[in-house]
């Protein structure tokens, strides 16, 4: 049985104020550069807190009960492209930071990660072997992590908000927390093999460079097992990325198919359409997140969607059950 939850709307009274404060602490600046100030993060996130504190308790109890929060914010008719941005990811921020520490981006040193991506840009995308972060292709259920050569960490809570989605039909974002799907029973079905190592590839981060290009931040692959636990002993899976059969033995791609099979069919799914000035917040560490392919490209317009991410830097560590 799928669910929608609750929405968190933002009041538009209160939102017309925290601008009015915004203007003042951004001065002259129009983009959103401005926001690698550490001491301009630190006001916008004060600032969020005297005029939505209300707002903020109720999303962290949504992500202590459900692990998503959902929350819209309203339109301010008279500000320009700029500084509507300027103002949602303002308050997407300063949301966040009321119960999350932004992981700052080793590209550009910002506290989120800004996704453009155009019709135009699909071939590049395909060329480079990128394919699967493009908005109309599917993006299964999955958890974020913090990767490097050797480890894998599991930020505790991630936001993602639309600025601009350039489709009639965006379909959907979805939920599914890991309870539902009894990770302490299937501890005990997975057979010694499935609990090697897989060789898995992970879904790439994707800059695009000066000249247009794009380029991968990180490695291509890490071999790890897909179930774990974190330092406190606690079962986790780690779903980011493909397992491919010329990499992995059968056992592990049919446990792998599995466990995307099993998230997939939950009966405690969460669907919340995706759409612009929506902000949502899970709790990264708890569950499994996905997305509809976006449909329907709106004529005559190369621009397809505009995102921004945000990432805790608070982490688990995750342990693999064995090497």
């Amino acid at each position: 049985m799928s669910t929608t939850p609750s929405i968190i709307f933002l009041s538009k009274e209160n939102t017309i104020s925290f601008r009015a404060k915004l203007v003042t602490i951004l001065g002259a600046s129009k983009t959103l550069d401005a926001y690698r100030s550490k001491d301009l993060q630190d006001n916008v996130a004060k600032y969020v807190s005297d005029f939505f504190k209300s707002d903020m308790q109720k999303i962290e109890a949504e992500l202590a009960n459900q692990g998503i929060a959902v929350i819209d914010v309203p339109e301010i008719s008279e500000l320009d492209a700029a500084d509507d941005a300027l103002l949602i990811v303002g308050l997407f921020m300063g949301l966040f930071k009321g119960f999350a520490d932004p992981n700052i981006s080793p590209i550009d040193l910002m506290p989120f990660t800004l996704h453009e991506a155009s019709h135009s840009d699909s071939d590049k995308l395909n060329g480079a072997g990128f394919e699967e972060i493009r908005p109309d292709a599917k993006l299964g259920f999955h958890n974020d992590g913090l990767i490097d050569e050797n480890t894998v960490s599991i930020p505790k809570y991630i936001g993602l908000v639309n600025l601009f989605i350039g489709y009639e039909n965006p379909g959907n974002f979805y939920w599914v927390k890991s309870s539902s799907i009894s990770l302490d029973s299937l501890d005990q079905l997975i057979s010694e093999e499935e609990k090697k190592a897989a060789v898995v590839q992970i879904t790439p981060s994707v800059f695009k460079g000066a000249d247009g290009s794009f380029e991968r931040y990180g490695i291509d692959t890490i071999k790890t097992s897909l179930i774990g636990r974190n330092e406190h002993g606690e079962l986790r899976l780690f779903l980011n990325g493909s397992v491919n059969v010329d990499k992995n033995s059968e056992s592990i791609m049919q446990f792998f198919n599995y466990l995307k099979n099993k998230i997939k069919e939950s009966e405690e799914k969460v669907t919340v359409p995706q759409k612009e000035r929506r902000i949502i917040f899970i709790k990264n560490t708890s569950g499994f997140h996905a997305r509809d392919i976006f449909e329907n490209p709106f004529p005559d317009l190369d621009l397809s969607r505009v995102f921004i991410r945000l990432m805790d830097s608070n982490v688990e560590k995750y342990i693999p059950l064995k090497s």
